[in-house]
């Protein structure tokens, strides 16, 4: 790690609320017949876990930007989770890969943000999954109503089936 890198630098950690869908995974054309589309390519891998906290460092790319993030959670409740993430240089995003959990793959996606009826949803498509994606929302509040998109095939729920979480997911490399 890099030694002018300090907790100090972190932000203060937030609460991130957010419910996760497995859904058929739909094409960019259906997606952007119904909405207007905001996509980046993402690659993070996970940390050797610290202190209790879910660790990993991103890589995130939109046209010829890239930013690098560090961000570490602490789960809450299956629905929410303590979370705190800052954007780091690229040289500290190489050496943070030396604190890399070998164990975990790296996951790729494409993140495709779009709005529905006031709603921000993000759908991940894994470079893993040629048939399901995983669609989530962030939330206010956990008793907040969700209302889907008609146009998205959500097949379930699995915001609180950790099979689905990220991490997992860099382990199984499968939907």
């Amino acid at each position: 790690m890099n030694t002018n890198t300090t907790r100090s630098n972190i932000n203060t950690p937030s609460m991130e609320i957010e419910r996760k869908y497995l859904v058929k995974k739909p094409s960019i054309l259906q997606l952007s017949a119904h909405a207007e589309l905001s996509i980046c390519g993402i690659i993070q891998f996970y940390l050797i876990s610290k202190e209790g906290a879910e660790r990993r460092i991103r890589a995130r790319w939109k046209g010829t930007h890239t930013s690098y993030f560090l961000t570490e959670k602490r789960e809450i409740t299956p629905l929410c989770r303590e979370e705190t993430e800052r954007e780091i240089s690229f040289d500290e995003y190489v050496n943070y890969h030396d604190e890399r959990d070998f164990s975990l793959s790296s996951i790729v996606k494409q993140r495709i943000c779009f709005d529905y009826k006031g709603q921000l949803f993000e759908l991940d498509i894994f470079s893993f999954s040629d048939k399901f994606a995983l669609m989530e929302i962030e939330l206010k509040s956990e008793n907040d109503t969700v209302t889907l998109p008609d146009f998205i095939e959500v097949i379930k729920e699995v915001t609180n089936d950790p099979h689905y979480r990220n991490r997992n997911l860099a382990k199984t490399q499968t939907l």
